[in-house]
């Protein structure tokens, strides 16, 4: 791939990419809801799908994970988990 946009300028103007966390997509691909939703996908699939929705829609697919497996900080286990 380096090879080919080097010697083409032209496509490397061409390429648009995102960065995307990822943070909690496993956790989803292997789950119940995951699997309801994509039954004849594998685990890694999933988890690629779950990512990708993530840039259309990034609630829509948070909001299928526990926040316990987002990481959202460094005080997250000190909030009453029950509240």
């Amino acid at each position: 791939l380096r090879d080919l946009l080097r010697s083409s300028p032209e496509l490397t103007r061409q390429i648009v990419y995102s960065i995307v966390d990822e943070a909690g997509a496993s956790v989803y691909s292997a789950s119940p809801l995951a699997l309801s939703e994509m039954p004849d996908q594998d685990v890694t699939i999933r988890g690629a799908v779950s990512i990708a929705r993530r840039l259309l829609d990034p609630m829509a697919e948070l909001v299928k994970v526990d926040p316990q497996s987002l990481g959202v900080g460094l005080y997250q286990h000190d909030v009453d988990q029950k509240k």
